[in-house]
């Protein structure tokens, strides 16, 4: 993966342009504050064995208290008291429900995003072309439709505590997507890029106010205006398989490797798989390199057999070849030529990669 900057808010950027809602939830949680109280393992066990100690007491308290009730009722009768807990008496039976008895149940959706992820039906739309031509996925076309971004948007694009999940461009890009099977997380990176452009040149208009910094002047910030509609369009370098594999030997070892391109649900596992790897064994020991390789490396020299794969790339790769191999990758992707060049105040120029702040989304809100 390269070092490029993400094309979304970052979490600061994204809190200071919710920073009312998101005070509003803060002040919610802390007056109903509700303390928890870790226990340990040998501490529940104990409770839970408390609790049923307890419980079978009293059940057995009111197990003799009925009993010896019944039996003072049968003295009164003069009949001769049958102990209902003795194996000779009869089994209690109960009535069985009707069938034309109905019972509620509450049922909650696996994915609670769901309803809001769904497509939307008979509303405005264009076709949109995919960098990618759809060559990348199996049995898809060269473009997909997509809603404009309407007033129910706005119930997404304006909800502090959904845009603090991480879910917003999903929920976002998926209620757009028509009349096709292509999720957020199928898109390739640089067909999501389109997508999210072209939604936000149509809803707001293509001209997107960015600030940077004049490195011939101090790194004073300055503001400058980008034309979002003129971008352009960045095509497959190579065609691919008929599996959406492309073929590239490597210039070191000579090997024939066959390899796919990241989607954004692969971008997304690797960032969490190096995160997690952080947090259990520390940074020092996060295997970025070779895990990204591994999703998108399918074959080498016509073995396709992941354990070969994976062998390969962790004691057999050059290290001439993995860079060599970025390279070309980087050559043939698809997308939107997202690197700019931007005239400074004093007669120069900036060249940088189209930073994404809250104006994207969010252009009321000044940048």
């Amino acid at each position: 993966m390269d070092n490029k900057p993400d094309v979304f808010p970052t979490q600061d950027l994204i809190d200071k342009a919710n920073e009312t809602g998101t005070k509003i939830a803060e002040q919610f949680e802390k007056e109903n504050e509700i303390k928890k109280v870790e226990v340990s393992d040998k501490g529940k066990a104990a409770a839970a064995k408390m609790k049923k100690d307890s419980l079978d007491r009293l059940e057995e308290q009111l197990r003799k208290r009925d009993e010896l009730m019944a039996k003072k009722r049968a003295e009164k009768q003069g009949l001769e008291y049958e102990d209902p807990y003795s194996s000779n008496t009869p089994p209690v039976t109960y009535a069985t429900p009707k069938d034309n008895v109905e019972h509620r149940k509450l049922e909650l959706p696996e994915n609670k995003f769901d309803e809001l992820s769904k497509a939307q039906e008979d509303v405005p739309f264009d076709v949109i072309k995919l960098p990618s031509e759809g060559l990348i996925y199996l049995k898809h076309g060269s473009s997909v439709k997509v809603a404009y971004l309407n007033a129910s948007d706005e119930n997404i694009i304006t909800n502090p505590n959904l845009l603090k999940t991480g879910k917003f461009l999903e929920i976002l890009i998926n209620r757009k997507l028509m009349d096709t099977k292509l999720r957020y997380k199928d898109l390739h990176v640089g067909d999501r890029n389109a997508i999210m452009l072209w939604l936000r040149s149509t809803g707001y208009g293509p001209m997107y106010k960015i600030k940077l910094a004049d490195p011939e002047n101090d790194y004073k910030e300055f503001e400058a205006e980008i034309d979002l509609s003129k971008l352009p369009i960045k095509n497959l370098g190579k065609k691919p398989d008929e599996n959406g594999y492309f073929n590239y030997k490597l210039p070191v070892s000579q090997k024939e490797i066959k390899f796919r391109l990241l989607n954004v649900g692969d971008v997304e596992n690797i960032e969490d798989h190096v995160e997690k790897m952080s947090k259990d064994v520390g940074p020092e020991f996060t295997d970025s390199s070779t895990y990204t390789l591994g999703k998108q490396i399918v074959e080498v020299d016509g073995n396709n057999d992941e354990s070969v794969v994976k062998n390969f790339i962790e004691k057999g790769m050059r290290i001439g070849d993995v860079r060599a191999f970025r390279q070309y990758v980087n050559e043939i992707e698809s997308g939107i030529d997202m690197d700019i060049t931007v005239g400074t105040p004093g007669g120069g120029s900036v060249s940088t990669f189209l930073p994404i702040n809250t104006s994207f989304f969010w252009p009321d809100l000044g940048i």
